[in-house]
């Protein structure tokens, strides 16, 4: 299994450079284009969620792993921000948002329709955000 780990710190968030890496990685495992747009679109939103959410735009950082195998990508997202309460989440569809007028709102649901799996813990003092890809020609269930 590789892993690799590298943190996105205060007011400096990488985005692109990080979209860029995960899209590189999953081309390397061999993951087709859809997949590797699927999983860099939920890393993005993922990335975007704590900036505006758990740090609300203030300055904080982000523990990010990913770990491969032939198999799957495993990416560990860690952050000191505001909690997030997953049960109180709503999940609307892309419908009811433009019928609201609302900007956003498609976070949660957006990731968890991207990726094969996703969890969210609260740790002591950090939020753990654990999203899971699977290469679909090598995993076969």
């Amino acid at each position: 299994m590789k892993k690799l780990e590298l943190t996105l710190y205060k007011d400096f968030y990488p985005i692109d450079e990080l979209r860029n890496f995960i899209a590189s990685l999953c081309r390397r495992l061999g993951f087709d284009r859809n997949d590797v747009y699927r999983v860099k679109a939920a890393v993005d939103e993922a990335v975007t969620n704590v900036i505006r959410h758990s740090y609300k735009n203030k300055k904080g950082s982000i523990r990010i792993r990913l770990d491969s195998d032939d198999t799957k990508i495993t990416i560990h997202m860690k952050d000191s921000g505001k909690p997030f309460r997953l049960k109180k989440a709503k999940r609307k569809t892309p419908d009811e948002i433009i019928e609201a007028k609302e900007e956003g709102g498609l976070g949660l649901s957006m990731i968890e329709r991207l990726m094969d799996e996703v969890k969210y813990n609260r740790r002591k003092k950090y939020n753990e955000l654990v999203m899971v890809k699977y290469h679909e020609r090598k995993h076969r269930t």
